[in-house]
């Protein structure tokens, strides 16, 4: 059974409503006193959408889609990355589009490749004094077609 007021408002929506608002509260206030806590703790921030690049495959052209996260260090680290996430995006995009499918193909390959990109980004990050730590670069996704 549904109670309504006056305006036809579902009532039992409306506690719903309030109780999910009450959970968002504290899990932001919860991150921050994590984060004050602290401030040296890993935190994770994924470069969304996915990655979707051209790659060479001995003259034929394969396209390459790869999720990518940073595990990020320091205060404000998360908000930092977004703030500047269209340079670092950038910056990826043009190492990933250089790759050749023969070496994504290995793990080895795929490390070289999480190496590079993690200096790409650390590179990008030297001319601010405020930037967080990027201390590593995960492939949560990596497709070849």
């Amino acid at each position: 059974m549904y109670l309504t007021n006056r305006h036809g408002l579902h009532l039992s929506f409306l506690a719903l409503l309030c109780l999910l608002l009450g959970y968002a509260g504290d899990s932001i206030a919860s991150a921050e006193a994590a984060e004050e806590a602290s401030p040296d703790a890993a935190s994770y921030v994924a470069l969304e959408p996915p990655f979707v690049v051209n790659v060479d495959d001995n003259g034929r052209v394969r396209f390459l889609q790869a999720n990518v996260q940073l595990s990020v260090r320091g205060p404000g680290g998360a908000g930092f990355i977004e703030e500047h996430r269209g340079p670092i995006r950038h910056a990826l995009i043009m190492l990933l589009s250089g790759q050749q499918v023969s070496e994504l193909r290995t793990l080895q390959g795929k490390t070289a490749l999480r190496e590079a990109a993690l200096k790409e980004i650390q590179a990008f990050l030297k001319d601010y004094k405020d930037a967080p730590t990027v201390d590593a670069v995960f492939f949560t996704g990596f497709i070849i077609q």
